[in-house]
C-alpha cells in the first residue's frame, strides 16, 4: 500500500512539474509578444515558484508600469537567486530603485546577497581542494621518506601539516558562518509597498489618526502583522499600514 502511495504521489509531481513547465513557456511567449496581462496571468497561475518565476513576473509588472510589484518580484527572486540569474535580478532591483527614486542597497547587503548566491562557490572549492591536495602531498612525502632521522625536516613537515589543516578548518568555518549569517539577515521577513501611496496609521484600524503616507517600492521593517493589517518600521515613519497596500518578502516553499 505503501509503494502504491508514494507511486502515485510522485506520478503527480512528475505531471505537476510538466504543466508548469509548460506555462512557464507559455507565459515566455505571451511576454515576448507583448501580451502582458496574459502573460502575468498564466506566471502566477504556476504552482512550483522560483527566482525565474519571481524574475519573469516582475518583468511582466515592470512592463505594465506596476513597479512596487516588479520590485517585490525581484526581492522574492533575490532569496533564491544563483548564477548567470543573480546578476540580472541585481539590475532589474537597481533599474526599479532608479524609476521610483529609492535609494541602492547598502555595501553589505549586496555582498551577503553575493555569498548566498553561491557564485563563488566555484573558487571556493578550488581553494579547498588546491590545501587538500597539499595536506595529503605532505603526509604521502612524510610516508616515503620515513626511513630519513632528520629530527628537523620531521619537525617541519608536521608544522606544514598543521598550518594547512589549521587553514583548512579556517576556511569551512568561515564560509559555514557567512553563510548562516547571510541567510539570517536576508531571509528576515519584511514588506514592500506596491500601492502608489500607503498611508501609515498609529493604530490596526482607519479610524487612528494618519501619521505618513509611504511611497511605492519602500521597503517597511515588519515588527508585527494580523489580517489585514501589519505594524511596521520604515525610514520614513513608522505604525500600521494595510496588507492590501504592501507584499510581505519571505522565504517561499
Amino acid at each position: 500500500m505503501k509503494k502504491l502511495v508514494m507511486t502515485v504521489f510522485l506520478f503527480a509531481q512528475i505531471v505537476h512539474g510538466n504543466k508548469d513547465y509548460e506555462l512557464f513557456l507559455q507565459g515566455n511567449q505571451l511576454s515576448k509578444s507583448g501580451q502582458y496581462n496574459e502573460a502575468l496571468a498564466t506566471y502566477e497561475s504556476i504552482k512550483t515558484r522560483s527566482s525565474v518565476i519571481f524574475y519573469n513576473t516582475g518583468l511582466v509588472q515592470y512592463a505594465l508600469g506596476s513597479y512596487g510589484q516588479a520590485l517585490a518580484c525581484f526581492r522574492q527572486a533575490q532569496l533564491t537567486v544563483s548564477g548567470q540569474l543573480y546578476s540580472k535580478v541585481e539590475e532589474a532591483v537597481e533599474v526599479v530603485q532608479n524609476k521610483l527614486g529609492l535609494p541602492h542597497d547598502s555595501l553589505l547587503y549586496n555582498t551577503l546577497l553575493y555569498f548566498q548566491s553561491d557564485i563563488w562557490l566555484g573558487w571556493y572549492q578550488c581553494i579547498f581542494l588546491i590545501l587538500l591536495l597539499g595536506l595529503l602531498w605532505e603526509w604521502y612525502r612524510s610516508k616515503k621518506d620515513s626511513t630519513k632521522i632528520d629530527i628537523s625536516y620531521e619537525k617541519k613537515q608536521r608544522d606544514r601539516n598543521k598550518l594547512i589543516t589549521k587553514v583548512l578548518i579556517i576556511v569551512g568555518l568561515c564560509r559555514t558562518a557567512v553563510i548562516l549569517f547571510a541567510y539570517y539577515y536576508i531571509h528576515q521577513p519584511y514588506a514592500i509597498v506596491v500601492a502608489k501611496e500607503a498611508p501609515v496609521f498609529v493604530g490596526p484600524n482607519k479610524e487612528f489618526d494618519t501619521v505618513a503616507v509611504v511611497p511605492e517600492g519602500l521597503r517597511l521593517e515588519l515588527v508585527d502583522e494580523n489580517d489585514a493589517w501589519c505594524k511596521m518600521h520604515c525610514r520614513i515613519s513608522k505604525g500600521w499600514v494595510q496588507k492590501e497596500h504592501v507584499l510581505i518578502i519571505e522565504a517561499h516553499n
